[in-house]
């Protein structure tokens, strides 16, 4: 469900085998869009597009460890966004 994608982001798994159907996707979207815009497309680009924290940092021009945190502190938030936590199957 919604939940373990967010919970599998941490363990690097895809994307297409965590989440299964379509409302999945949009309930996780929807999640999305409530973060900040920057967090939001750095969430995109490491865990969709499957670009390098590295690789990420270049593009906006601070450190990796920078970007790290910004994706684990919108991990966070999606983690406590209701929309996720309450979805089940």
């Amino acid at each position: 469900n919604a939940a373990e994608f967010i919970e599998a982001q941490s363990n690097n798994e895809a994307v297409e085998d965590v989440i299964t159907s379509r409302d999945e996707l949009r309930i996780v979207r929807l999640a999305m869009n409530r973060l900040p815009s920057r967090d939001q497309r750095m969430v995109e680009l490491h865990f969709i597009q499957g670009r390098a924290m590295a690789s990420i940092a270049r593009e906006y021009g601070i450190s990796r460890e920078a970007v790290r945190c910004a994706i684990a502190r919108a991990i966070e938030r999606l983690k406590r966004d209701p929309r996720i936590a309450n979805f089940s199957n």
